[in-house]
């Protein structure tokens, strides 16, 4: 499929890799990806790429001996396709394997690119935590929500990296752990989607540790901000399983 004398093509088979992975045919999108790697690995990049000289000369990335900066980048963003086209199909040590090398890559440029590093740790991290790496699992999801933390990367991200975060500490029993990392997410925000998402996250811990009224409490919290009707629903769910029958929670009428 790829010529090599032919270097935007490089671009559209990119394209098409992107293509067949989110349409599900992981399979097809790693045979491609591979030999994009493969083609990249060889030296071969985008004609009449300047960007080189402009991210050096500002001081934007580090040049590995033998690899141009936009090598470096293109490698690390096919090493993260193969990785996920892994993650999908469930080989999670393979998966965790080429995430790894991307977030190595994506490492030896600039914090420019921190968004790059961010979305391979999330899934690394859970990479590790299906293989049962519990070190490494609980490094990358730290990093990860520092990072979101550090860069403000926004709503989303920051929520994405403390849910990831909290759940891996939550799956090994540090318990204590993860509710430092909640309490002190609440103390730094001021919105009130995500603290209601955190007051979620607390009303399930303490349910596991059967402590029905702190797991009501922190669930009535998160609905009271929040008309999101999965709240409702998890805080009906903790009066069932307190078997408190009695009280209202009208407001799931509202689904």
């Amino acid at each position: 499929l790829i010529r090599v004398d032919k270097p935007r093509w490089l671009a559209f088979s990119s394209d098409l890799a992107t293509i067949y992975q989110q349409s599900g045919n992981h399979l097809a999108a790693l045979k491609l990806y591979h030999e994009i790697l493969s083609v990249y690995e060889a030296g071969h990049s985008l004609s009449g790429d300047n960007s080189e000289s402009i991210w050096t000369k500002r001081g934007f990335a580090k040049v590995v001996p033998g690899e141009s900066v936009t090598q470096q980048y293109n490698i690390a963003e096919v090493l993260r396709g193969i990785g996920s086209s892994y993650f999908e199909i469930g080989n999670y040590e393979k998966a965790a394997e080429y995430f790894l090398q991307s977030y190595n890559k994506f490492k030896t440029l600039n914090s420019t690119l921190s968004q790059n590093v961010f979305f391979v740790l999330i899934p690394l991290s859970t990479c590790y935590s299906e293989i049962h790496r519990v070190e490494a699992s609980i490094k990358y999801a730290r990093e990860a929500y520092e990072m979101a933390d550090r860069y403000d990367m926004g709503e989303d991200e920051e929520m994405l990296a403390l849910t990831n975060y909290a759940n891996i500490l939550l799956s090994y029993g540090k318990e204590k752990e993860t509710l430092d990392v909640l309490n002190s997410a609440l103390r730094k925000t001021t919105d009130n989607q995500i603290k209601a998402g955190i007051y979620n996250s607390l009303s399930y811990i303490y349910a596991e540790h059967g402590s029905s009224d702190k797991a009501i409490e922190f669930s009535q919290l998160a609905a009271s901000l929040s008309d999101d009707p999965v709240y409702f629903h998890n805080l009906a769910v903790h009066y069932s399983n307190a078997k408190d029958f009695t009280k209202n929670t009208r407001k799931q009428r509202s689904y």
